[in-house]
């Protein structure tokens, strides 16, 4: 059910378009000024775990209610409710939707001018936070791991008047996400060429990536992966037209390659999970 609920999930995500109530967090400032201001909680340590805590808890409620295991299940109820957590913890929106929109680079605070490295970077962090964070955490554990990752992304940027909350929830979120770079980046490698990848990556094998949970061995790897890939479209299309070729629009080649690999990565990861489930009952 854990896979199928996923793939549900990633399918309603990318046909349907989610309605504008579901793209925000905003209650996560407001219930943070309720605690400071109303409740007087002072120590913003403490309301962090609130922030936490509070959502958590309406979902315990929820579950308990529906009468839905958060973690695994094999009922029709249990697919109903994942699928619909997962999507609405997916997101705000479908990149490809975006993309077709005209809206991508503007969302990730990016223009035509930018730089292939930082569109690059930019949609390779789009994606860890809309797609791989919420499925990693969803996989270990269940509902209330994608749940927490999303909290403690949302409250980073929502929060950041408080800056003792917010740098509670950038910690957080910096070490949640450390395990689900190394996940996308084998998914890189299995899905792109495995020797640059590993070239790449190589260098960043020591305690300080361990110890400062270092991110950028990802990056780097995705980097060289799109020009390795781009490279190659570029010899094809001069050797079928070499006119087409010169008047192609390079950055929004990029952006296509990217968002290619990407989905490759993406679908990589799935097929660990299918193979996951060959050796568990969920």
């Amino acid at each position: 059910m854990t896979l199928l609920a996923i793939i549900l999930a990633f399918a309603v995500f990318h046909w349907v378009e989610k309605p504008k109530g579901l793209h925000s967090f905003d209650y996560l400032s407001v219930l943070n000024d309720f605690l400071n201001k109303s409740v007087h909680v002072s120590v913003p340590q403490v309301r962090f775990v609130f922030l936490l805590l509070l959502p958590l808890l309406t979902l315990a409620l929820v579950l308990e209610l529906l009468h839905v295991d958060g973690l695994h299940g094999h009922s029709v109820g249990f697919l109903l409710v994942h699928v619909l957590v997962l999507f609405y913890l997916l997101g705000p929106s479908a990149m490809d939707n975006d993309l077709a929109e005209n809206q991508l680079l503007d969302q990730l605070n990016l223009s035509a001018s930018s730089t292939p490295d930082e569109v690059i970077h930019g949609m390779t962090h789009a994606a860890l936070k809309r797609w791989f964070g919420v499925l990693f955490w969803y996989l270990i554990l269940g509902l209330w791991g994608a749940l927490i990752y999303r909290l403690c992304e949302r409250i980073e940027q929502q929060c950041q008047d408080d800056e003792v909350v917010s740098n509670w929830a950038a910690c957080l979120r910096v070490i949640l996400e450390f395990p689900v770079v190394i996940l996308m980046t084998v998914a890189l490698a299995v899905s792109a060429d495995f020797d640059q990848v590993w070239a790449k990556c190589k260098p960043y094998f020591n305690w300080d990536t361990v110890q400062d949970l270092k991110a950028q061995f990802l990056y780097d790897a995705v980097l060289v992966s799109v020009k390795h890939t781009e490279t190659i479209e570029a010899t094809d299309a001069k050797e079928e037209d070499e006119e087409a070729a010169n008047t192609s629009d390079e950055g929004h080649g990029v952006v296509n390659d990217t968002l290619y690999l990407l989905k490759r990565m993406l679908v990589a990861c799935l097929v660990f999970v299918a193979l996951l489930v060959l050796f568990s009952v969920r």
